[in-house]
């Protein structure tokens, strides 16, 4: 149990959290409970954001096949800068609450993988209901089938390194909102 202490003690540090924000979270001799606190904080985070980002494609997709632009590029802009947003604003956030990039990494990539797949089981749903001839062309002109199901899984390299931004400002701006 010691040194299973002394490792979470070392993991605390390196994600940056000082001794006071390891004795908030929880009793540092309890190792578990500390890492189960961090774990559910940073998954909090990374659920309410990956569940906005799931509805923000399936509402895409919804829009694409159902009323067709002509032009999709408003569009994709659109929703491209939406995303990003999310993915920022949910590594921001678990970086300010927890004072850590690491965290902000994670929640990004929860974020994206949450969002992905509500996405799919969202195109699923949708296709399962509306498949008629109309709705499949609508899907070939937004960009196919494949689309739908492999941009949400390559979603989770972007969470990735747009998370990390936002853990970078969410740390930075937490330490310095404190100082």
């Amino acid at each position: 149990m010691v040194g299973e202490t002394e490792n979470y003690a070392g993991f605390c540090r390196y994600i940056g959290l000082t001794l006071n924000e390891q004795e908030i979270l929880g009793d540092v001799s309890s190792g578990n409970e500390v890492r189960g606190t961090l774990d559910r904080e940073i998954g909090k985070m990374g659920r309410v954001w990956g569940v906005l980002f799931g509805a923000a494609v399936v509402s895409r997709n919804a829009l694409d096949w159902f009323a067709p632009p002509l032009n999709f590029q408003t569009r994709a802009a659109v929703s491209t800068y939406l995303g990003i947003g999310l993915l920022v604003a949910s590594g921001f956030c678990a970086a300010w609450r927890s004072r850590s990039v690491v965290a902000g990494t994670v929640a990004g990539v929860t974020t994206a993988a949450i969002g992905g797949f509500i996405s799919i089981v969202g195109a699923v749903g949708l296709l399962a209901i509306w498949h008629g001839p109309q709705t499949m062309m609508a899907v070939r002109g937004s960009g196919g089938l494949g689309e739908v199901f492999t941009l949400p899984l390559l979603m989770i390299l972007p969470g990735l390194l747009v998370g990390t931004v936002g853990g970078i400002a969410g740390a930075a701006s937490s330490r310095l909102h404190s100082a």
